[in-house]
């Protein structure tokens, strides 16, 4: 029990004391309200304890824990995911009834449907029983809806559902929450002949239990085989549960619609409806498909310019490394993937459709901005309510005012950056019922036997869009006064998959969607294929760090990170260029590194570190508790690879400075070798940074033969971890050469930096690198740098890399053209810039000995 410090034991002893036991089950009763802090940071221990006594699932009788975020996930899938158990959790209040049984009802004032769900580790959550109901509510019937001619249904169905006949088909309500009003938008419900359109829900209760939806269907005499679900109130992952539901129980695939169905003028296409029944804009998703062991995935969108490339079911080509995705509540353009799917899973806004930009986690450039204006006056039309700009991705502030002048360019109305959220919300203290307490309406008893009788299963990625990483709400629109429904305005020619109830020409679209609807996205960690082991080279030996003096500032009353050596003041003058002679690291000869470190490595990291990285451990909890991806499990402790982060962003010396370690990497070090296949794996665990990277050579370095080593066109693979600035204002002094790179997967290591550091990126080892341009100075002063241009070698199969190097190198002159506008006053001298040196993929070569 999770219960206040103050609270009498021997009442919460009485209350626990009379629960009836479910066996395999782990029972946790929330009785504080901080119950959800709690949760949060004893996920792990909750899933090592149950498991120590041999029990397979976990009840949290938190209320609400199970209910539907705004953003169409359920904060108990959180717990399971951490517990790495199954969780069973409610969506409502919940009871301990005088009998001993955990009760879950509505909350007060509230005729939605509520019950426990069976939440699983990877897999979409599903009911685990029957909603609470009280004994007051009406029975099941089957009537016509208030003021209208519909004619009843003939058979009554086996489920708490009414039915409600339309002219295109059937409206399905829950009994308890029946339409308070007549909702005119229905009479719109249309489909092409020989399709039966299934309108579920209300504005109040939008969706049913996907049980008795599919028993209710299957009673109604309707064809099998051409049924078109619609839940226009629902969330984009109910509507597939019920879809999910309904094809598994038919055996066969069946269709689901964005909106509520309509027939336009060039065919069959959609609307989008407000809480009072109004029709409004037309989505640019219109058809869902599910079908027995298959995902949820697009069936029929609208069709887009005859110029456009189409990437996938309801993906368009928008321009280099991002892809124009047709979403429930709009369209979605993003960036290459991975991707965390949440815009997928957003409901629909009655007011006008979004227009989201970006993917979590991962910043939006300027030049997004600057390509999305040509690409607004491309997109098929919107009809009079326009586009809402919504920026899902994170915003730098000077990137703020170009992307609010876009908005106002082209008439958008803008909301701003989504700023995403990540613990669950706290659920209610459980209420301890009593025979004189008086719910009202009071709840029907749910027994505890049929949980342990009926084993519920995983279900299978059909049921369920499955639903993302928590995200804020999203505000509701206020919905207009009624008004007569609009006439259909022409809509734009659709596009899709095929299927009897299409009447366009169908495109058909592969099986592998890229909105095939599972969570986790999982990445496939490349095996490590033997290959050859580097070829070392001769370097010069690093100069020893000072002895560490000071430390960089940390939290108050937490454990400070490692201390950082000390370092000789910034040169006075530009030191002289030497020539050298240099070896390229070719992609042939540096060997792939593993996706992830293994248990030898993470120990020789404890034991390399020593003393630092119980140091490192206090901060790298500190960032965990704002990054939850970087939180250790049981079976997965990440803390060595997270503490290799930590010390080469600080550059502490420990166990070598960044120089000593490219070193080592580029000369097959084995001492360190664990050291950089951690830092590579905590790396991959961070945020990824698209666009510009800037780095320079070492001072004294001659341009002249070190710009002959980078021809264009050229792959160069650096075997250390390469380190550079995203900031514009970022000056690196004394430089000859600079080097740009376009980044595609560099990390962000913003979240291990203290004080007033400049936004970091950092290459894991091994990262290849194309040569795109040479610019070197042709000026008379050495003020201006040469400078080489190049872009991170990530093309996916498939993808031209001519094309894409063509899209970085505009992007990269781009950037600079932005950096040189910047007023030398403002600029930021970096400290420290030797961090910042490195010439990625060219090692610099020893001079012979003299004879």
């Amino acid at each position: 029990m999770i219960a206040p410090a103050g609270a009498d034991a021997s009442e919460l002893a009485a209350a626990v004391r009379g629960l009836q036991p479910l066996p395999g089950s782990l029972i946790v009763v929330a009785a504080a309200p901080d119950s959800a802090a709690v949760l949060r940071d004893r996920m792990a221990d909750l899933g090592l304890l149950a498991r120590a006594r041999g029990v397979s699932t976990l009840v949290l009788a938190a209320s609400g824990l199970a209910a539907l975020a705004p953003n169409g996930r359920r904060p108990a899938e959180v717990v399971a995911e951490r517990a790495e158990l199954p969780v069973i959790a409610p969506d409502g209040l919940v009871e301990i009834s005088p009998d001993g049984e955990l009760d879950v009802v509505a909350p007060e004032g509230s005729s939605a449907p509520v019950s426990w769900w069976y939440c699983a580790p990877g897999a979409a959550p599903r009911r685990a029983r029957r909603a609470a109901r009280s004994a007051m509510a009406p029975p099941p019937a089957i009537t016509p809806a208030a003021g209208s001619a519909f004619a009843p249904v003939p058979a009554r169905p086996p489920a708490p559902v009414e039915v409600r006949r339309l002219p295109a088909g059937y409206w399905l309500t829950h009994a308890a929450a029946p339409p308070r009003e007549p909702l005119p938008g229905l009479g719109l419900a249309a489909a092409p002949p020989g399709t039966t359109v299934l309108v579920v829900g209300t504005p109040a209760c939008p969706v049913l239990l996907p049980e008795d939806f599919a028993d209710t269907v299957t009673a109604l005499p309707v064809d099998p085989a051409r049924l078109l679900v619609s839940a226009p109130w629902a969330a984009p992952d109910e509507l597939a549960a019920l879809t999910g539901t309904l094809a598994g129980r038919l055996a066969r695939p069946v269709q689901a619609a964005i909106g509520l169905p309509v027939l336009g003028p060039d065919g069959p296409t959609s609307r989008i409806l407000d809480a009072r029944g109004q029709a409004h804009w037309e989505p640019y998703l219109l058809r869902l498909k599910a079908a027995p062991g298959r995902p949820t995935a697009p069936w029929a969108w609208r069709k887009g310019p005859a110029d456009w490339r189409t990437d996938g079911p309801a993906v368009f080509e928008a321009f280099p490394y991002w892809a124009l995705e047709a979403v429930p509540a709009g369209l979605w353009l993003r960036p290459e993937p991975p991707h965390v799917l949440t815009p997928r899973f957003r409901r629909p806004e009655p007011a006008r459709p979004l227009l989201i930009v970006g993917e979590r986690d991962r910043p939006v450039a300027a030049d997004v901005f600057e390509e999305l204006g040509n690409l607004l006056d491309r997109l098929p039309t919107t009809g009079s309510e326009g586009f809402g700009l919504l920026v899902h991705g994170l915003l730098e502030p000077d990137t703020v005012p170009v992307a609010r002048f876009v908005a106002r360019l082209h008439d958008l109305d803008w909301l701003g950056p989504e700023q995403p959220t990540t613990a669950p919300p706290a659920p209610a203290p459980v209420w301890y019922g009593s025979p004189a307490a008086t719910p009202a309406p009071p709840p029907q008893p749910l027994s505890a036997q049929p949980l342990a009788a009926q084993p519920v299963s995983a279900p299978t990625a059909t049921e369920s869009l499955a639903p993302a990483v928590e995200t804020a709400p999203t505000p509701t629109p206020v919905s207009p006064q009624p008004f007569p429904a609009p006439a259909l305005t022409p809509p734009t020619r659709l596009a899709t998959s095929g299927g009897p109830d299409t009447t366009t020409t169908a495109t058909p679209a592969p099986a592998t969607a890229a909105a095939t609807a599972t969570w986790p996205p999982s990445e496939p960690e490349p095996a490590p294929a033997p290959t050859p082991r580097p070829v070392p080279v001769p370097v010069p030996e690093p100069a020893s760090a000072a002895e560490p003096t000071d430390e960089p500032a940390a939290e108050p009353e937490h454990e400070q990170a490692p201390p950082l050596p000390t370092h000789p003041d910034e040169p006075s003058a530009r030191p002289v260029p030497t020539a050298l002679r240099y070896h390229r690291f070719r992609p042939e000869e540096v060997p792939v590194p593993p996706a992830t470190s293994d248990a030898a490595d993470r120990d020789a990291v404890r034991a390399l570190l020593g003393e630092y990285y119980h140091r490192c451990a206090g901060r790298v909890e500190q960032v965990s508790t704002r990054l939850p991806a970087l939180r250790s499990t049981a079976r997965d402790d990440i803390k060595p690879d997270l503490a290799a982060v930590l010390m080469h962003h600080g550059d502490t010396g420990v166990p070598a400075d960044r120089a000593g370690l490219v070193a080592a990497a580029r000369g097959g070090d084995p001492e360190l070798a664990p050291f950089l296949r951690c830092l590579g794996s905590g790396l991959r665990r961070l945020p990824s940074h698209h666009g510009a990277v800037l780095l320079g050579a070492p001072g004294g370095t001659d341009p002249v033969a070190l710009l002959a080593e980078y021809a264009v066109g050229r792959v160069l693979v650096e075997p250390g971890p390469v380190t550079g600035l995203s900031a514009t204002v970022a000056e690196l002094p004394y430089t000859p050469v600079e080097f740009v790179v376009w980044s595609a997967t560099g990390r962000r290591t913003a979240a291990f930096a203290a004080g007033t550091d400049e936004p970091q990126v950092v290459f894991a080892p091994g990262t290849s690198f194309t040569v795109l341009a040479v610019l070197p100075n042709d000026s008379d002063g050495d003020d201006v740098p040469s400078r080489v241009l190049l872009r991170e070698s990530t093309d996916p199969e498939g993808a031209d890399p001519a094309a894409r190097d063509r899209a970085a190198l505009t992007r990269l002159r781009a950037w600079l053209d932005r950096r040189a506008r910047i007023d030398p006053a403002d600029r930021r001298t970096v400290d420290r810039p030797e961090r910042f040196h490195l010439t990625p993929g060219v090692a610099p070569l020893p001079e012979p000995a003299a004879t």
